[in-house]
């Protein structure tokens, strides 16, 4: 019996990143005082239309391999970030986002020492705003576990994802990866 776990973006969330290909991002707010290579509890998008989103990680309860266990997965809403929390740094940008781009990885599992189950288990790890001069900023699950999100910005930064086998326990092992790239332009229809 094949079980599927699906963290995946949920189509709100890619609907929110549509919306924000061709507008002009004004500032990132986080709860951080630097914005790069910092785990955060959440990013959120000023635009100049005087909208707002913000991206998230968010613990939900599933099953895995017959036991619940919390599992991460991304989100983004419209609007402000509504959480009772510390006030929000702001940091500039002042850039048009051209283009959105969401890393989704597939793990496929079947460890007979724990069940005679298969598992399969789909999820979004990060998400990459490239902006018009081709600088590009990454929003990137801290861990599967954690509702922590990692920041960045700079150039190629597909390259400077955390690799995938470091989400993996070496005793789980062997496991099938797959990663799938998807991605919005701002020609794209939405």
């Amino acid at each position: 019996m094949t079980h599927k776990i699906d963290r995946q973006l949920e189509m709100h969330s890619k609907d929110v990143l549509k919306g924000m290909i061709g507008k002009r991002l004004l500032t990132v707010s986080t709860d951080k005082e630097t914005i790069k290579g910092n785990a955060a509890w959440v990013a959120q998008f000023n635009f100049d239309d005087e909208s707002s989103c913000t991206i998230q990680a968010s613990i939900d309860l599933i099953d895995y391999y017959g036991e619940p266990e919390d599992i991460t997965i991304l989100k983004a809403e419209e609007g402000t970030y509504r959480e009772a929390t510390p006030s929000l740094n702001s940091f500039p940008v002042n850039m048009v986002i051209q283009e959105i781009t969401y890393v989704d990885y597939s793990i496929h599992s079947n460890n007979p020492e724990i069940d005679d189950s298969d598992y399969l288990y789909t999820f979004t790890d990060a998400i990459i705003m490239e902006f018009e001069d081709g600088t590009e900023l990454s929003i990137e699950l801290f861990s599967k576990f954690s509702e922590l999100i990692d920041i960045n910005i700079g150039e190629n930064l597909i390259n400077e994802l955390t690799p995938i086998s470091e989400y993996i326990p070496e005793a789980e092992k062997p496991w099938e990866i797959e990663s799938a790239i998807a991605r919005f332009s701002i020609t794209a229809e939405h």
